[in-house]
């Protein structure tokens, strides 16, 4: 038996306030000398919340947001850096409209995660 999604709760109750999801069309990885950026593009601002299941990854968890048609993607930086797996995707098994993407990190890494206006940025 599937143990309930603890964030369910609060992603439906966003989308009862009867504001339209947040559309997601867009995932890039950089890599730089100095930082590596996850940037998530969407066509207005979006509520987000981190959980951390392991010390290896790290999700961003986007409330009341939708993908955009074909839009799911897994990204594999090149071996030997911070970061070894980007994936986005929606979440199928609950009610409420919510995306996340999960990053697969070097171990014990604190990204900074911000937000500029309808970007999500983890450097």
């Amino acid at each position: 038996m599937k143990a309930p999604d603890p964030w369910a709760a609060l992603a439906g109750a966003e989308k009862a306030n009867g504001a339209p999801p947040t559309e997601i069309f867009g995932l890039q990885y950089d890599r730089g000398a100095v930082r590596d950026r996850i940037a998530i593009l969407g066509d207005k601002p979006a509520s987000y919340r981190l959980f951390e299941p392991a010390a290896d990854t790290l999700m961003i968890i986007l409330d009341n947001a939708v993908l955009s048609e074909g839009m799911g993607e897994r990204i594999t930086p090149e071996f030997g850096g911070p970061v070894s797996q980007v994936t986005i995707f929606q979440q199928p098994d609950i009610e409420a409209d919510e995306v996340r993407i999960m990053i697969r990190r070097a171990a014990g890494l604190q990204p900074d995660v911000y937000q500029r206006g309808s970007l999500i940025l983890a450097d």
